[in-house]
């Protein structure tokens, strides 16, 4: 059986190299966790410098893993693998060449999205317009590829132009819209407000799915109505697992991935008193499929009811948790910014969260439970690595969530990253103010553990040995990996020391120094004992004898995951022109 990592986008470049071959292999026998047992660096003799890791497989039949290059020439495409074998020693390499236009026979390499240097994708785009009309655009995208970074850049044209309203010409209100990227439609969620003089407001209470293909044909879809007002909570496609990162710009996602989350919720106005659900904690969450079909509609009475759903997650199994702060005895649009026409707030207050909620469904869509978290209990389930003197631990703000795991006895595992708001004012040549720029300043790490049932068992909070510029302004990599027994998982992130040197390009606001945006980082682990709640201290991989930080992963192809066996680590040197693996046994 081959197991192989897949990536959509691909960022890795080796700088150029001699065709001189250096080869060591540095095996450590050790039975102590977080140590590697295997350790080896290779110096492939034949890559360019734009050359780039594609994908990575691993046999488990043999051990032998395959390291697969892309590498552009003039009107060719060469695929360059590098096979090693169980003990990380490299064995051969082989070559094959193809056309830049042969990319029909380059589909067997099903990790490699290429569809030719150039392709066109005709769809729509819609935007509000006057009068409570939408304006629909028909558009055609032209995707360029990049050898450079491994992905395709998009340009758009307009093509046309027409304005929509509802079905019976009733003015529309657009709350929402999740567009698929591959095949150009578009759904719309919008609010029916009707015709001139009559009931204000209604478009709260009535909403409607709008389907536009994209050849511009209009479908009106299903309704959904309410009898008290209602302002959307959460819209976002929910991924199926296991999919590359989303390299398109669109904070709703890519309706091509996976179904639509829409979560109503209760709100407050003074303006329609009458109108207002007496009990905040009903909220509903409509999920509706590719083809803009309702396909499950889930009535929600939430212990909480100001809740923050921050993400809604599906797993390998159909399962699928939503998470987020919450405070009792509240409406959520008078807690953060909410998309309805009678919005409380227009930016997050400075409210304190008092709870954490979560609801979990089967692969059924039913709800296995939905349940609150006291925000006290965090602090008093904290656990932090023995020789750590600090205690980070969680507030309900100023928190990016990063990885989820479902453990295979149902416990609930999240990470994610503490921050702080920093602002960088850019000023004219008479020193006045014109515009601010806000960012996150990142800091501690932590990590909940949640049981098959949704109640917080432990929190993890972790300070980072490295607290430099590029730290603060970056969002610390964080992996979670299933031990061997099931009974404890590795907790695996990534200490930041910069970028390689190369061409220069802002990040928050000043001016570095990097190479195809090679982030520069080190691996480090620490082992939690899942029953018992206990953590070691992190361990940093890739030291050379005498202690200093030689080696750093490679930011597309960090580890290479082996079920119930052991991790390999994937990187560099320094420098670049050495390749690096490590392997650490999972006990």
């Amino acid at each position: 059986m081959i197991m192989s990592l897949n990536v959509q986008f691909k960022k890795l470049v080796i700088l150029p190299i001699s065709i001189f071959l250096l080869f060591f292999a540095l095996t450590i026998n050790v039975t102590q966790a977080q140590e590697l047992s295997k350790q080896n660096m290779y110096k492939p003799p034949s890559l360019s410098k734009d050359s780039y890791i594609g994908n990575i497989a691993y046999n488990d039949e043999d051990g032998s893993m395959v390291l697969s290059y892309v590498e552009k020439r003039p009107f060719k495409v060469v695929f360059k693998h590098y096979t090693f074998n169980k003990d990380l020693q490299f064995e051969h390499e082989e070559l094959e060449y193809y056309s830049v236009n042969e990319y029909n026979k380059m589909k067997h390499f099903d990790w490699f999205d290429y569809r030719g240097e150039v392709y066109t994708v005709e769809g729509i785009s819609v935007n509000p317009g006057w009068g409570g009309k939408l304006v629909v655009r028909k558009k055609r995208t032209t995707y360029t590829y990049s050898w450079i970074f491994g992905g395709y850049w998009p340009s758009t044209k307009i093509l046309s132009i027409q304005k929509l309203k509802g079905d019976e010409e009733n003015r529309l209100y657009m709350y929402g819209r999740a567009e698929n990227y591959q095949k150009g439609n578009v759904t719309l969620l919008v609010g029916n407000k009707g015709q001139k003089g009559e009931v204000k407001y209604q478009h709260t209470k009535n909403f409607q799915l709008i389907n536009i293909s994209k050849d511009a044909e209009i479908e009106y879809g299903e309704k959904i109505e309410f009898d008290h007002a209602m302002c959307i909570n959460y819209f976002h496609v929910i991924d199926e697992p296991g999919q590359p990162f989303l390299e398109i710009n669109d904070t709703v996602g890519d309706f091509d991935r996976g179904d639509l989350a829409i979560v109503f919720s209760p709100l407050t106005n003074l303006t329609i008193k009458k109108h207002v659900n007496p009990n905040p904690n009903e909220h509903t969450l409509v999920i509706v499929d590719k083809n803009g079909k309702i396909k499950k509609k889930i009535e929600l009475n939430a212990p909480s009811s100001g809740w923050w759903i921050e993400n809604i997650v599906k797993f390998s199994t159909g399962e699928i948790i939503a998470y987020g702060p919450s405070k009792d005895n509240k409406y959520i649009n008078t807690l953060k910014p909410t998309n309805s026409p009678l919005t409380y707030t227009s930016k997050p207050s400075n409210t304190t969260w008092r709870s954490f909620q979560l609801l979990k469904l089967n692969a059924n869509l039913e709800i296995d439970y939905l349940v609150t978290n006291d925000l006290n209990d965090f602090r008093r389930k904290l656990r932090t690595p023995p020789s750590q003197k600090r205690s980070p631990s969680y507030i309900g703000k100023r928190f990016d969530m990063q990885n989820a795991m479902l453990t295979p006895e149902g416990e609930f595992l999240l990470t994610g990253q503490k921050y702080t708001w920093g602002e960088k004012n850019v000023e004219d040549d008479d020193g006045n103010i014109i515009e601010t720029y806000h960012y996150k300043n990142f800091g501690d790490l932590l990590l909940f553990q949640f049981d098959k049932y949704g109640k917080l068992k432990t929190q993890y909070g972790v300070r980072r040995n490295k607290m430099n510029k590029y730290a603060r302004r970056i969002l610390t990599p964080q992996d979670l990996y299933l031990g061997k027994d099931d009974k404890s998982v590795y907790w695996v992130y990534g200490e930041i020391k910069g970028f390689r040197k190369g061409f220069t390009f802002d990040i928050a606001w000043e001016t570095v120094t990097v190479n195809k945006r090679k982030l520069l980082y080190y691996p480090a682990v620490a082992k939690i004992e899942l029953e018992n709640q206990k953590i070691n201290d992190f361990k940093a991989l890739g030291k050379d004898a005498r202690g200093r930080q030689s080696h750093f992963t490679n930011p597309e192809f960090p580890q290479l995951f082996v079920d119930n066996s052991h991790l390999i680590f994937i990187g560099e040197d320094k420098k670049g022109s050495l390749l690096w693996f490590g392997q650490m046994e999972l006990e």
